[in-house]
Protein backbone atom coordinates (compact mmCIF):
# COMPACT_ATOMS: atom_id res chain seq x y z
CA UNK A 1 0.00 0.00 0.00
CA UNK A 2 2.86 2.40 0.83
CA UNK A 3 4.61 1.65 -2.46
CA UNK A 4 1.38 2.36 -4.31
CA UNK A 5 1.08 5.70 -2.48
CA UNK A 6 4.67 6.53 -3.37
CA UNK A 7 4.13 5.69 -7.03
CA UNK A 8 0.93 7.75 -7.08
CA UNK A 9 2.71 10.71 -5.42
CA UNK A 10 5.07 10.94 -8.39
CA UNK A 11 2.45 10.02 -11.02
CA UNK A 12 4.37 6.81 -11.79
CA UNK A 13 7.08 8.76 -13.63
CA UNK A 14 9.77 6.10 -14.17
CA UNK A 15 12.80 8.30 -13.41
CA UNK A 16 11.09 9.70 -10.31
CA UNK A 17 10.45 6.15 -9.10
CA UNK A 18 14.06 5.21 -9.81
CA UNK A 19 15.24 8.28 -7.94
CA UNK A 20 13.17 7.37 -4.90
CA UNK A 21 14.38 3.76 -4.93
CA UNK A 22 17.94 5.01 -5.34
CA UNK A 23 17.43 7.33 -2.40
CA UNK A 24 16.18 4.38 -0.35
CA UNK A 25 19.19 2.30 -1.45
CA UNK A 26 21.56 5.08 -0.41
CA UNK A 27 19.88 5.81 2.94
CA UNK A 28 19.26 2.46 4.55
CA UNK A 29 17.48 3.92 7.59
CA UNK A 30 14.96 5.78 5.46
CA UNK A 31 11.78 3.87 4.71
CA UNK A 32 8.94 4.39 2.27
CA UNK A 33 6.86 5.66 5.21
CA UNK A 34 9.54 8.31 5.93
CA UNK A 35 9.41 9.47 2.33
CA UNK A 36 5.62 9.70 2.34
CA UNK A 37 5.58 11.80 5.51
CA UNK A 38 7.45 14.62 3.78
CA UNK A 39 4.66 16.19 1.73
CA UNK A 40 7.03 18.92 0.52
CA UNK A 41 8.99 16.31 -1.40
CA UNK A 42 5.99 15.79 -3.71
CA UNK A 43 4.56 19.35 -3.82
CA UNK A 44 5.61 19.97 -7.43
CA UNK A 45 4.01 16.70 -8.54
CA UNK A 46 0.76 17.71 -6.80
CA UNK A 47 0.86 20.96 -8.81
CA UNK A 48 1.30 18.82 -11.95
CA UNK A 49 4.81 20.17 -12.54
CA UNK A 50 6.47 16.82 -13.16
CA UNK A 51 9.67 18.41 -14.50
CA UNK A 52 10.21 20.46 -11.33
CA UNK A 53 9.25 17.50 -9.15
CA UNK A 54 11.73 15.22 -10.86
CA UNK A 55 14.43 17.87 -10.69
CA UNK A 56 13.83 18.25 -6.96
CA UNK A 57 14.18 14.49 -6.39
CA UNK A 58 17.36 14.37 -8.47
CA UNK A 59 18.81 17.34 -6.56
CA UNK A 60 18.05 15.66 -3.24
CA UNK A 61 19.67 12.42 -4.30
CA UNK A 62 22.64 14.25 -5.89
CA UNK A 63 23.33 16.14 -2.66
CA UNK A 64 23.91 12.82 -0.88
CA UNK A 65 26.58 11.64 -3.30
CA UNK A 66 30.30 11.65 -2.60
CA UNK A 67 32.46 14.04 -4.60
CA UNK A 68 33.75 11.10 -6.68
CA UNK A 69 30.20 10.07 -7.53
CA UNK A 70 29.30 13.65 -8.45
CA UNK A 71 32.40 13.90 -10.67
CA UNK A 72 31.49 10.61 -12.37
CA UNK A 73 28.01 11.96 -13.17
CA UNK A 74 29.50 15.21 -14.40
CA UNK A 75 31.89 13.31 -16.67
CA UNK A 76 29.01 11.33 -18.18
CA UNK A 77 27.10 14.58 -18.61
CA UNK A 78 30.02 16.11 -20.53
CA UNK A 79 30.22 13.10 -22.84
CA UNK A 80 26.42 13.11 -23.17
CA UNK A 81 26.56 9.57 -24.56
CA UNK A 82 27.03 6.06 -23.19
CA UNK A 83 30.69 5.64 -22.20
CA UNK A 84 32.90 3.24 -20.25
CA UNK A 85 34.47 4.17 -16.91
CA UNK A 86 37.78 4.83 -18.67
CA UNK A 87 36.15 7.83 -20.38
CA UNK A 88 35.10 9.36 -17.06
CA UNK A 89 38.60 8.65 -15.74
CA UNK A 90 40.08 10.55 -18.70
CA UNK A 91 38.30 13.74 -17.60
CA UNK A 92 39.07 13.38 -13.89
CA UNK A 93 42.32 11.37 -13.55
CA UNK A 94 42.10 11.04 -9.74
CA UNK A 95 38.61 9.58 -9.94
CA UNK A 96 37.96 5.89 -9.20
CA UNK A 97 35.39 5.77 -12.00
CA UNK A 98 34.74 2.02 -11.77
CA UNK A 99 33.69 2.21 -8.12
CA UNK A 100 31.75 5.45 -8.50
CA UNK A 101 29.79 4.26 -11.53
CA UNK A 102 29.01 0.88 -9.96
CA UNK A 103 27.59 2.61 -6.88
CA UNK A 104 25.60 5.05 -9.01
CA UNK A 105 24.15 2.17 -11.01
CA UNK A 106 23.16 0.44 -7.76
CA UNK A 107 21.47 3.65 -6.62
CA UNK A 108 19.67 3.79 -10.00
CA UNK A 109 21.16 7.18 -10.81
CA UNK A 110 22.39 5.82 -14.12
CA UNK A 111 22.00 2.72 -16.21
CA UNK A 112 24.54 0.26 -17.48
CA UNK A 113 23.93 0.83 -21.17
CA UNK A 114 25.93 -2.13 -22.42
CA UNK A 115 27.33 -4.90 -20.22
CA UNK A 116 29.68 -6.17 -22.92
CA UNK A 117 31.41 -2.81 -23.45
CA UNK A 118 30.80 -1.78 -19.81
CA UNK A 119 29.21 1.51 -20.88
CA UNK A 120 27.05 3.63 -18.61
CA UNK A 121 24.40 6.13 -19.60
CA UNK A 122 22.50 8.92 -17.84
CA UNK A 123 18.83 9.75 -17.90
CA UNK A 124 18.59 13.14 -19.68
CA UNK A 125 17.25 14.87 -16.55
CA UNK A 126 20.13 13.56 -14.45
CA UNK A 127 22.65 14.54 -17.11
CA UNK A 128 21.21 18.03 -17.35
CA UNK A 129 21.31 18.48 -13.58
CA UNK A 130 24.88 17.16 -13.24
CA UNK A 131 26.03 19.38 -16.12
CA UNK A 132 24.47 22.44 -14.50
CA UNK A 133 26.34 21.74 -11.25
CA UNK A 134 29.59 22.59 -13.05
CA UNK A 135 28.40 26.12 -13.80
CA UNK A 136 30.38 27.36 -15.61
CA UNK A 137 31.39 24.15 -17.39
CA UNK A 138 35.17 24.05 -17.78
CA UNK A 139 35.79 24.11 -21.53
CA UNK A 140 38.84 21.93 -20.93
CA UNK A 141 36.52 19.01 -20.06
CA UNK A 142 35.01 19.10 -23.55
CA UNK A 143 38.53 19.36 -25.01
CA UNK A 144 39.60 16.28 -23.00
CA UNK A 145 36.47 14.43 -24.13
CA UNK A 146 37.36 15.30 -27.74
CA UNK A 147 40.90 13.99 -27.17
CA UNK A 148 39.42 10.77 -25.77
CA UNK A 149 37.36 10.26 -28.91
CA UNK A 150 40.34 11.18 -31.12
CA UNK A 151 42.23 8.21 -29.67
CA UNK A 152 39.36 5.88 -30.64
CA UNK A 153 39.21 6.91 -34.32
CA UNK A 154 39.83 4.39 -37.09
CA UNK A 155 41.57 5.25 -40.37
CA UNK A 156 39.22 5.82 -43.32
CA UNK A 157 40.37 2.57 -44.95
CA UNK A 158 38.83 0.62 -42.05
CA UNK A 159 35.39 2.25 -42.22
CA UNK A 160 32.76 -0.37 -42.95
CA UNK A 161 29.70 0.83 -41.02
CA UNK A 162 28.41 3.96 -39.33
CA UNK A 163 29.75 2.87 -35.94
CA UNK A 164 33.27 3.06 -37.40
CA UNK A 165 32.95 6.84 -37.89
CA UNK A 166 31.09 7.52 -34.63
CA UNK A 167 34.28 8.53 -32.75
CA UNK A 168 34.89 11.16 -35.45
CA UNK A 169 31.39 12.56 -35.03
CA UNK A 170 31.72 12.52 -31.25
CA UNK A 171 35.07 14.31 -31.43
CA UNK A 172 33.56 16.98 -33.69
CA UNK A 173 30.69 17.59 -31.25
CA UNK A 174 33.10 17.86 -28.31
CA UNK A 175 35.47 20.19 -30.22
CA UNK A 176 32.54 22.47 -30.99
CA UNK A 177 31.45 22.42 -27.31
CA UNK A 178 35.04 23.32 -26.39
CA UNK A 179 35.04 26.22 -28.86
CA UNK A 180 37.72 24.52 -30.97
CA UNK A 181 35.99 25.22 -34.27
CA UNK A 182 39.06 24.96 -36.50
CA UNK A 183 39.96 21.57 -35.04
CA UNK A 184 36.34 20.40 -35.46
CA UNK A 185 36.46 21.48 -39.10
CA UNK A 186 39.76 19.64 -39.61
CA UNK A 187 38.26 16.41 -38.26
CA UNK A 188 35.21 16.89 -40.48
Amino acid sequence: AELEQLATAVYCVPMALKSLVGFLNARRRVTVAHLLRDAGRFAEFKRHDVTAGLRKLIAEQYSLLTSDQQMALQALAVFNAPVAPVAAQSLFPGLDADAALETLAYQLFLAQHNRVTDEFDLHPSVGEYAYEQMNPVPVRLHAHAADFYAQKKKPAAEWKRLSDVQPHLDEIAQRIAAGEYDRAAAVL
